[in-house]
């Protein structure tokens, strides 16, 4: 067995076993990589495997849980709360419209304005948490 395909062989070892290698080079024992080989161009490619939309189940949004989340909305208020939040983390929410209005936890958004939620088609909602501070965005009715 050549150098290369030993490499190859250990990091696929590493992978199955769900070891990720992320761009600073460290290794993150989290998430899973994918192997496949391509005959295109004889080399073996790597990349991190999908995490699916986690659907939100009562109105929580633990963030240990991914990074894309989503919620049906019922009509009425929604107060939405943060779990297990991370420093630099960032995750995505997109809400499912109805006559409802939001609430989010404390936020900070563009020019002070929270977002009015949108009666139809859905809305997605970026949030950071930098230190102590959820920074919010939104892109609203997509259709």
């Amino acid at each position: 067995m050549s150098f290369l395909d030993t490499l190859i062989y250990g990091y696929r070892t590493a992978f199955a076993a769900g070891v990720e290698r992320t761009r600073r080079n460290q290794i993150d024992f989290l998430a899973p990589l994918t192997a496949v080989d391509n005959p295109t161009t004889g080399r073996t490619d790597v990349g991190v495997a999908a995490r699916p939309t986690v659907a939100i189940a009562a109105l929580s949004i633990d963030w240990s849980l991914g990074d894309v989340f989503s919620k049906t909305l019922a009509a009425g208020a929604n107060t939405f709360t943060f779990a297990n939040t991370s420093d630099g983390q960032t995750i995505v929410v997109r809400v499912t419209g109805a006559a409802s209005t939001l609430v989010w936890p404390t936020v900070k958004w563009a020019g002070g304005t929270i977002p009015t939620q949108t009666a139809s088609g859905i809305d997605v909602y970026t949030f950071v948490k930098v230190g102590s501070v959820f920074f919010g965005s939104v892109v609203q009715a997509m259709a």
